[in-house]
């Protein structure tokens, strides 16, 4: 079989990285990597993933532009769908000269985005696999998520209708994905073989020694400017972490969020990958507090770590409760200890949670 593997996020592009370097369904040298040029070095990455030899030919594809009108873009959208030709004016010419005409018998992707279905549609796949995107793949159904009724019969209405027959995930165990695909576990690479590419390939080789063992770790989430109620949760969270834990605690940033600081505390600035700081730093004394993010699972979930979890969804967004209780159950029965995972409601409750940690 001949693959396309198209990745828009870091995330994205080490679950495939880790999908091919353990050759799962035979994938190793036998596709090509389309790259974002949204992604950070994206230049220096497509140079270092040439020097693995784990895919025929890497590929840089610019990202779609998105009108600021919420009605033109919905129309841009639209006509973007039907545009089979649309992937071969976002790569340089030279290149996709090269692609036309190219066929695979699986696309892998994140999801049913616009930027992917631009994908899909050039090349036609037989069938296409999705790869983890973070939480979102592991309940509800993602593809549902990010197409809208409208576009998905547009692409029909243009000969193609996509079908997908997989979906590889870091911890199948784990998955509540409502959709009608086979849910697959990716497979483990040799882990000194695959630390050392990810390092070269994410890093160029440098990482910082930024978190210690006892570190209590906030992890940030973009918020709306508009959203003034959360922003004085997360900020009266913020100072009783301060209150507690000292120089202890330390804050991370989602990659999304602009770099500036928000208090006097001790911020994360060195930026090293996530996946990398969670296998080489993160330890079991660890506390990972955040709303209910990708980074507090991806410890257990990718290295059978368990860090203490303290989970603010009930605190901080409470209409969202109901939605995410069973996710958070599903994960505390992952743990060999679930007392070491907690969801608090009110900030009394997150000190006593916190105060019963050791």
């Amino acid at each position: 079989m001949r693959f396309a593997f198209y990745a828009l996020t870091d995330f994205q592009l080490f679950n495939i990285l880790k999908f091919v370097m353990a050759d799962c369904e035979h994938s190793r040298e036998a596709g090509d990597l389309y790259l974002g040029d949204n992604l950070k070095e994206v230049a220096r990455k497509k140079e270092a993933l040439l020097a693995l030899n784990l895919f025929s030919h890497v590929y840089i594809v610019h990202t779609l532009a998105y009108p600021s009108n919420k009605y033109i873009r919905k129309l841009t959208t639209s006509v973007r769908s039907m545009n089979r030709g649309l992937l071969g004016k976002l790569i340089d010419e030279e290149c996709a000269a090269e692609i036309f005409g190219r066929q695979y018998d699986v696309a892998v992707v994140a999801c049913a985005a616009l930027q992917f279905q631009v994908f899909w549609n050039y090349f036609r796949p037989k069938e296409i696999f999705l790869i983890e995107d973070g939480t979102g793949s592991y309940s509800g159904d993602i593809n549902q998520a990010t197409i809208s009724r409208m576009r998905l019969m547009l692409s029909r209405l243009m000969g193609y209708s996509p079908r997908f027959t997989k979906m590889y995930v870091n911890s199948a165990s784990f998955c509540r994905s409502t959709m009608q695909l086979e849910i697959c576990e990716i497979p483990q690479p040799e882990p000194d073989s695959f630390e050392s590419a990810a390092l070269t390939v994410f890093q160029n080789n440098q990482f910082h020694e930024t978190y210690r063992p006892r570190d209590v770790i906030y992890l940030e989430q973009p918020v709306d400017a508009a959203e003034t109620e959360l922003i004085q949760r997360q900020r009266a969270t913020l100072a009783l972490l301060s209150e507690i834990y000292g120089d202890r605690l330390i804050v991370r940033r989602h990659p999304g969020m602009k770099n500036e600081k928000k208090g006097d505390y001790r911020y994360d600035t060195d930026y090293d990958m996530w996946e990398l700081v969670a296998a080489k730093q993160i330890s079991r004394e660890n506390i990972l507090i955040g709303e209910y993010s990708t980074a507090q699972i991806t410890p257990k979930l990718l290295f059978g770590k368990e860090p203490y979890v303290v989970f603010l969804y009930r605190l901080f967004k409470p209409e969202a409760t109901s939605k995410l209780n069973q996710t958070y159950q599903d994960f505390c029965a992952l743990y060999s200890d679930p007392r070491r995972i907690s969801a608090p409601s009110t900030l009394e409750e997150l000190q006593r949670c916190l105060r019963e940690i050791p």
